[in-house]
């Protein structure tokens, strides 16, 4: 079995029209060597939103709507999911830095928290056409991946699922198991982080 990951690591640009085919290409070829190798391209991880769109100005509906409707369209074309790591402004009860259509136009919006301790805390914060509010807790497992060709060990980390966390210091309601949804994506994390640094150039 072939790797099932295939990792991009040239910079892009999803406002411009010659980048945006160029990306499709390369995504393209990776979707025909994972099927080569017994796999289905299911994730397309876009590391991060602002990266992927140098100079475009994130509280502009014009420059934003644009970025988004790229992204959906190859959701659409692909049939597969695109996840979208983005970040919080300052205040992070905002939600997604710059224009509210971000939030809008997401079909799910999960809001990763770092409370004291090793405990992550991700919360549900939209899921179209379904409840919202849900949380999980997980943690992070470092694993080695052996060593580089200077001997140095080169490491990722894996998510690992967690049940209960401090609530004294998360002042919150307790804990839920994640659901079906919430599931499929932290493997798909899980999944990523593993295979990261083992991925052979591509997307």
């Amino acid at each position: 079995m072939g790797a099932r990951f295939k990792f991009y690591g040239g910079q892009t640009d999803l406002n411009e029209p010659k980048k945006v085919t160029e990306l499709r290409k390369t995504i393209q070829v990776a979707k025909a060597e994972l099927e080569a190798a017994g796999h289905s391209l299911g994730v397309i991880v876009v590391d991060t939103l602002a990266a992927a769109a140098p100079g475009v100005d994130e509280n502009t509906s014009a420059d934003m709507g644009a970025v988004l409707g790229v992204l959906q369209t190859l959701a659409a074309d692909l049939k597969c999911l695109v996840l979208v790591v983005a970040h919080t402004g300052k205040e992070v009860s905002r939600g997604i830095r710059g224009w509210s259509g971000q939030l809008a136009n997401a079909d799910a919006v999960i809001t990763f928290s770092e409370p004291s301790g090793d405990a992550r805390l991700g919360t549900i914060t939209k899921v179209k056409d379904g409840p919202s509010g849900e949380r999980f807790a997980f943690g992070l497992k470092v694993v080695d991946l052996g060593p580089d060709k200077d001997g140095d060990a080169i490491t990722t980390c894996v998510c690992v699922e967690r049940n209960v966390l401090d609530e004294a210091s998360l002042n919150q309601r307790p804990m839920t198991k994640a659901s079906a949804n919430a599931n499929l994506i932290m493997t798909a994390f899980a999944r990523v982080l593993a295979g990261f640094c083992a991925s052979s150039p591509a997307v």
